[in-house]
């Protein structure tokens, strides 16, 4: 019974987590399919910094909207969305606590990482407070293509002192990204 009863509540907090993401106009994109991810990747130049940036959209691991996100973010000097200077998976973790993330691996390799930010959420008295960590793992066009064309998925581990979280990412999430450099 107890399972039962814990099943029915996830299957409502998942479902309201989805209702929340909408009323917020967010879409939850499903990152296997890179025709959605493509339609709703966003294509912006910034005059005044003189900066293209292209942003995949945010993808809900497993689809839990209160779980961790990733996206990939690109931008160049100038306003061509063609050959970007800078490659980042973007990566927020939603913790219980503290995990301190700082290193990042795939397939034995180490990645490299730049930690963005550390905030606290929500608090209560019973299960303490909600902790999100972001972080950066840049990567290289060469890496992003090779991805984009693979046929498996892009495992990241990312590390910290007290916990790590893995996130994975379709080769057709970067192909859905990629495509977008070639609107114009």
């Amino acid at each position: 019974m107890r399972k039962f009863v814990a099943l029915l509540a996830m299957l409502f907090l998942t479902a309201c987590g989805h209702t929340i993401a909408e009323m917020a106009n967010i879409p939850v994109i499903d990152p296997h399919n890179s025709t959605a991810v493509l339609e709703h990747t966003e294509i912006d130049y910034d005059k005044h910094e003189n900066v293209t940036t292209i942003n995949g959209p945010i993808i809900f691991a497993d689809q839990n909207v209160f779980g961790h996100m990733y996206s990939l973010r690109t931008w160049k000097k100038g306003k061509s969305v063609k050959d970007f200077d800078r490659i980042q998976l973007y990566v927020v973790a939603s913790l219980d606590d503290w995990s301190f993330l700082d290193s990042a691996y795939s397939n034995g390799k180490k990645l490299d990482l730049v930690k963005i930010s550390r905030d606290v959420g929500a608090c209560s008295s019973y299960d303490g407070c909600s902790v999100r960590e972001t972080v950066g793992i840049n990567l290289t066009k060469g890496k992003v293509n090779e991805l984009a064309k693979g046929y498996t998925n892009y495992e990241v581990k990312i590390i910290g002192q007290k916990g790590s979280i893995v996130i994975t990412v379709p080769a057709t999430y970067f192909e859905g990204v990629l495509q977008a450099q070639n609107i114009f």
